[in-house]
């Protein structure tokens, strides 16, 4: 098991300490997450801003549907942590640990929309299979990813349209 050396928060000081005391008052705790970044305080920051962005920021991805990605994404992951997290925000808006439990089971009494059902199968997809190939699968099916919420490009940064035979 790696070892990745923190700082405590009783132990911290400097701007290490005033990050924590940030990060205590404005959401009631310090996740593990934050303190394996301990040695270098500004990443701690980064993260954040970059978890913020990403889960709050303008997208044409609803809120509950970040979080019902991340619980997805956290169980292809198989990472505890992560998924009590999101498990606990999407919960906030379904109410339904039972829903929930239908999700990670990949079960339809989850009863998912279907544009939920594309967006949780991508996630589930390129998380466990990330190359290519992936795309090109889904891209080839009836129902695939809306572009619009999709927007796909291939590594080198170029915009791909559905159907495209070069991917």
């Amino acid at each position: 098991m790696a070892y990745i050396k923190t700082i405590e928060h009783d132990e911290a000081t400097g701007e290490l300490r005033g990050i924590y005391d940030h990060l205590v008052a404005t959401r009631g705790k310090l996740a593990d997450v934050h303190k394996i970044q301990s040695l270098n305080p500004p990443s701690v920051l980064s993260h954040m801003n970059l978890y913020k962005d990403i889960m709050f920021g303008q997208s044409p991805l609803k809120r509950y549907q970040r979080e019902m990605i991340a619980v997805v994404v956290s169980d292809a992951n198989q990472c505890e942590y992560c998924m009590k997290h999101h498990r606990e925000a999407l919960l906030h808006y379904w109410k339904s640990n039972e829903k929930i439990d239908y999700l990670v089971q990949q079960s339809e009494a989850a009863q998912l929309s279907d544009e939920d059902k594309a967006l949780c199968q991508y996630a589930r997809e390129v998380t466990l299979n990330p190359e290519l190939r992936v795309l090109r699968r889904i891209l080839k099916r009836e129902t695939r990813p809306d572009s619009r919420v999709f927007p796909l490009s291939t590594p080198d940064g170029q915009k791909v349209e559905p159907g495209l035979s070069r991917i």
